[in-house]
């Protein structure tokens, strides 16, 4: 396999300028949504070029302290991104969500990293981007079932009453509730590993075969991130659905009216 092509800066911000394109035609009808397609373009310029630098500068320290912590607050911004995405306050529901992505990335990312066979696992040039992959999955997994749970909670709150009513505990009253939200968050990416090869490349299994690795290599990796990312989606979701409840009902098993945005 060849080396990485190296794409002119010119190139890349000639690319982007077809961007204008949708946002002029958008703006026929939405002037706002075009405003916030344009926002959203600049915003990811911004991001990724701040990004870049500090990951060049981390890759180049290689500190397991500074490593650590920069997975720590990716975990931060991203369970924040959830709660507020899930219409829900993040004041009562940051910290059980917090530690329940926390605790189930980190033991699946250690998992991962072992099967792959880095060596220290604190390695930032392998530890950063397959976390990063890994926390994206469970970012938007979560926001799904998050909102369906507590979204079906609020329509159909004389259902978990009446159920309470009949002598079900919170738990109990709960669980058709988690079961509806844990299946809408895990289906679409059940059907995206049926369709995987077939449909599309996995942009992992893409970007390491255009850096040069040979497809067989590719196809590896792709088999752990993606086994790492079903499992950190799936027990993340299970986790949040039994620990938030803990700070989202009164003493009497209420649903507290303060608990969305």
């Amino acid at each position: 396999m060849g080396d990485t092509l190296l794409i002119p800066i010119s190139s890349v911000l000639l690319f982007l300028s077809l961007l204008f394109i949708p946002a002029l035609i958008i703006s026929v009808r939405s002037l706002r949504l075009a405003k916030d397609l344009l926002v959203s373009v600049l915003r990811m310029i911004v991001q990724l070029m701040l990004v870049g630098v500090y990951l060049q500068f981390l890759f180049e320290k290689n500190s397991p302290v500074i490593t650590i912590l920069w997975v720590i607050v990716m975990v931060i911004i991203a369970n924040s991104a959830i709660i507020q995405r899930a219409g829900l306050k993040r004041r009562i529901l940051f910290l059980p969500a917090f530690a329940a992505s926390l605790i189930v990335t980190a033991v699946v990312s250690v998992l991962m990293l072992l099967t792959v066979g880095v060596t220290p696992l604190w390695d930032a040039p392998y530890l950063i981007p397959l976390v990063g992959m890994v926390l994206g999955n469970v970012l938007q997994g979560n926001v799904i079932a998050l909102d369906r749970f507590y979204a079906s909670l609020k329509k159909e709150r004389s259902l978990y009453e009446l159920m309470l009513f009949n002598g079900a505990s919170r738990n109990e009253a709960l669980a058709p509730f988690r079961e509806r939200a844990v299946r809408a968050a895990i289906s679409p990416a059940i059907g995206g590993m049926m369709t995987m090869g077939l449909v599309s490349l996995p942009g992992m299994m893409t970007g390491q075969i255009l850096g040069g690795t040979i497809p067989i290599e590719a196809i590896k990796y792709q088999l752990v991130i993606m086994t790492a990312i079903f499992l950190s989606l799936f027990f993340s979701i299970v986790v949040n659905l039994m620990v938030t409840p803990l700070r989202s009902f009164t003493h009497y098993s209420v649903l507290k009216s303060d608990l969305f945005q």
